[in-house]
């Protein structure tokens, strides 16, 4: 049986993220794939992020209802900092998708789903 598949979205223009996703990989390791995805902000999602079964979002890569609506697997759209104002938290929920953070509580300006 095929290992779930996270993948990682990463605006390109942010240098700092680490394109090896050591941190997820060292987690994840023999439970999921790991993928990470460069990309531009408004850029289209790539095939293998649209098959995906869970999203890692970093800087407020936009995810509207329209590109949930091609998610094809996506059970998690994770938001990896503080507030959700890029996603369409309600199209997630429509599809069944949680959408959890990583921010400390005490930063959350968005209820978790």
């Amino acid at each position: 049986m095929a290992q779930p598949l996270v993948v990682i979205l990463c605006p390109k223009e942010f240098t700092f993220s680490d394109p090896a996703a050591a941190i997820e990989r060292g987690v994840l390791d023999g439970t999921a794939e790991v993928r990470t995805i460069a990309l531009d902000f408004h850029e289209p999602l790539p095939a293998a992020a649209l098959g995906a079964d869970v999203l890692l979002l970093w800087h407020n890569i936009p995810i509207d209802a329209a590109v949930i609506a091609q998610l094809q697997n996506c059970r998690a759209l994770i938001r990896n900092g503080v507030g959700y104002d890029s996603v369409d938290t309600a199209a997630a929920a429509s599809r069944s998708a949680t959408c959890p953070t990583t921010a400390p509580r005490r930063w959350r300006t968005t209820p978790s789903r």
